[in-house]
């Protein structure tokens, strides 16, 4: 016959093998979330770096064909380079800075687990 009143040890160690199951559990569930936001945000990185190279050739042209109109309005050649290339770091530095500020609105941190993690703990906390 089982006992039906387990001692405080016997309660303790059940306690702490339920406590190690859903901490492995949560580390399972937080891994696959983990993969599935790598994935959901590497899958469209192709299209990003085609389109970049793109438009990097695109923007080299332009800067080049402004060098060569500032150059026909009466500029020397090395000052209508100058203005070209500061345009161009100039845009480039606009795109770099927003770029880094909108880095973190898309972040990859598995929202979900951390959320069913803080319920597990107020859940843990309850009961003891």
């Amino acid at each position: 016959m089982a006992n039906d009143n387990p001692s405080i040890p016997d309660l303790i160690s059940t306690a702490l093998g339920q406590a190690s199951r859903l901490i492995r559990d949560e580390v399972q569930l937080a891994k696959a979330e983990m993969s599935a936001n790598v994935t959901d945000a590497v899958r469209p990185v192709g299209f990003l770096i085609g389109g970049a190279c793109v438009v990097m050739a695109a923007l080299v042209m332009l800067l080049a064909a402004l060098a060569a109109f500032l150059v026909q309005q009466g500029w020397s050649d090395p000052a209508s380079k100058l203005l070209a290339a500061l345009c161009g770091a100039g845009l480039g530095s606009v795109l770099f800075w927003l770029g880094v500020s909108r880095l973190g609105e898309n972040s990859l941190m598995p929202a979900r687990t951390v959320q069913q993690v803080r319920e597990d703990v107020t859940a843990v906390k309850e009961h003891l």
